[in-house]
């Protein structure tokens, strides 16, 4: 609480504030070269949390927060633009919604993905239908020379794979 206390803006005010800083940093270092780019991009961050903080314009953990949750988007490249807009709608439900609105919407993620179907077979096969045969494989994959037949839960009109 004394992190927040003195600061002009609300604590949802501040993480979009922290969010837009963040996102302007990462699209300029896109276009940048890629030398400079990831140069710009740390010194800019570091420039910019700094002196945002030391003003008394946002707190130390909302630029934290922002920060951890930035670097977890690149664990995921090609995912980094959808990732980033769910990150602004979960933020903006759980800042004027609370934790209720937060779970809803987790939950609602959850049910859109679950009813998303990729060529004929369902998106989190085969854990959503669960399939016990596929189950083997959703978490690691087993050897190749065991892998003799082909997932129940992706349609195929031989069961069998190629040797």
């Amino acid at each position: 609480m004394t992190a927040i206390k003195g600061l002009p803006l609300s604590p949802l005010a501040e993480t979009l504030f922290v969010l837009l800083l963040f996102e302007i940093i990462r699209e300029a270092s896109v276009r940048m070269p890629r030398a400079v780019g990831m140069a710009m991009s740390i010194v800019g961050a570091l420039v910019l949390g700094e002196t945002a903080v030391n003003a008394g314009i946002i707190s130390s953990p909302a630029v934290m927060i922002t920060a951890l949750s930035s670097i977890a988007l690149f664990t995921v490249p090609g995912l980094i633009g959808p990732m980033s807009i769910l990150r602004l709608g979960y933020t903006l439900i759980g800042g004027l919604c609370g934790l209720f609105g937060l779970i809803l919407a987790v939950l609602f993620t959850l049910h859109y993905i679950c009813s998303l179907n990729a060529y004929d077979a369902p998106y989190l096969a085969p854990v959503t239908p669960l399939v016990y045969i596929d189950l083997k494989d959703a978490i690691e994959r087993g050897p190749f020379p065991s892998m003799k037949k082909r997932p129940k839960s992706i349609p195929n009109i031989n069961p069998t794979r190629q040797s």
